[in-house]
């Protein structure tokens, strides 16, 4: 059997020169894995546990920068399931383009004076501000509450003016 090489340069493995496993999504995204010792391996926690040993029960390994294929080192590190959660993206159905903003124009009175809110939550608590003018204030308000709430962990929104 050949030995895996932890790249620290790239974040990448490799066995007898060549990258090891395969993305979990079609089209190079999810996360990458590999087969160790007959057994389905995520790259990430993998890479984690030989540097840091077992990951603590109840943890779980995050990507900082969101992408999930940047293995290298200094991109991971331990969080929780809601410390994981708050640094995703928005989704990509929501009428906002930012994180934590909500439309709140009220259709039976066509009131859209001040349309957008901030909703974000933190332990169960769902935190929510009303009245702000435009999609792009309430988004700097998400961003100060994020912080707050989550510090490292935090989704930052980036606001174009």
């Amino acid at each position: 059997m050949t030995t895996i090489i932890y790249n620290k340069q790239t974040g990448k493995l490799t066995r007898d020169g060549r990258e090891v496993g395969w993305n979990t999504k079609k089209g190079g995204g999810g996360y990458r894995h590999f087969s160790l010792n007959g057994k389905r391996t995520p790259a990430h926690r993998y890479i984690w546990e030989i540097h840091n040993g077992t990951i603590p029960k109840g943890l779980m390994i995050d990507h900082k920068d969101r992408n999930t294929l940047n293995n290298k080192l200094d991109n991971l590190r331990l969080a929780t399931r809601e410390q994981n959660a708050q640094n995703r993206r928005p989704p990509s159905n929501c009428l906002s383009k930012y994180k934590g903003v909500l439309n709140s124009v009220n259709k039976q009175k066509n009131d859209c004076r001040e349309p957008w809110r901030v909703g974000i939550m933190k332990d169960g608590v769902t935190y929510t501000k009303r009245g702000f003018k435009t999609e792009e204030e309430a988004a700097l308000h998400y961003n100060i509450k994020a912080k707050e709430f989550f510090g490292e962990f935090a989704y930052l929104n980036v606001i174009k003016n």
